[in-house]
């Protein structure tokens, strides 16, 4: 198995430090390089070609959805996990809409750094509680939908929806994980999504899933 190669960008230093001690903690990361900044990073992306950038969000000072444009231009396979402090619910909301793999708060304990960067190296997405907590809230208004989903697919979309990975519903409902991916996917393509942050602002648009206060 290659070594996942990741680059660090964010100004915070503690911040730098403690992400850079976490992922060598595990033998297939590899920290390819860090920066506090914005400058050059797309000479830098075309230079170090990572498999994921954490990216402080922070840092964007145009509008996200074009840097991400910027960045898959030089470096395709690059994938953005975003890392902030959550607070700004509508940067958590442009970021998943622009098209980011991850979202994490920048206070992720060890366990969930080190998850975040399999799931998204595994071609999934993943979002921290915080983040799905702020995409529950539904800031779109329902139009209804006339897709039909069997109860199963219904059951699964909402625990999808709530940042429940495929094994831990799987266990949850007594099922193998690969009927789970394949309930998932039919999900996903009745829905005309491809991303699973792209079904959850899909599902509260429809208003077919709970929202939280």
């Amino acid at each position: 198995m290659d070594k996942i190669r990741i680059f660090i960008l964010d100004d915070h230093y503690l911040i730098r430090e403690g992400l850079k001690k976490t992922l060598k903690s595990v033998k297939d990361f590899i920290i390819v390089g860090e920066s506090p900044d914005l400058a050059d990073l797309l000479l830098v992306m075309k230079d170090f070609n990572p498999d994921i950038l954490f990216l402080e969000i922070g840092l964007c000072k145009r509008p996200i959805v074009e840097l991400l444009v910027d960045i898959k231009n030089v470096s395709p396979k690059t994938k953005i996990l975003a890392i902030s402090d959550c607070s700004c619910e509508m940067k958590v909301f442009t970021s998943v809409k622009a098209g980011v793999a991850g979202f994490i708060s920048n206070k992720a304990d060890r366990e969930e750094v080190i998850k975040a960067v399999l799931e998204i190296s595994s071609g999934n997405d993943y979002y921290s509680p915080e983040v799905t907590k702020i995409l529950m809230k539904g800031l779109f208004a329902g139009r209804g939908t006339d897709i039909q989903f069997s109860e199963r697919e219904s059951e699964i979309m909402n625990l999808i929806c709530q940042g429940i990975t495929n094994d831990s519903i799987a266990s949850q409902l007594f099922l193998s994980e690969n009927t789970v991916a394949t309930h998932k996917r039919n999900i996903m393509k009745k829905a005309g999504v491809r991303r699973t942050s792209d079904l959850i602002l899909w599902a509260l648009d429809k208003k077919l899933i709970a929202r939280t206060s």
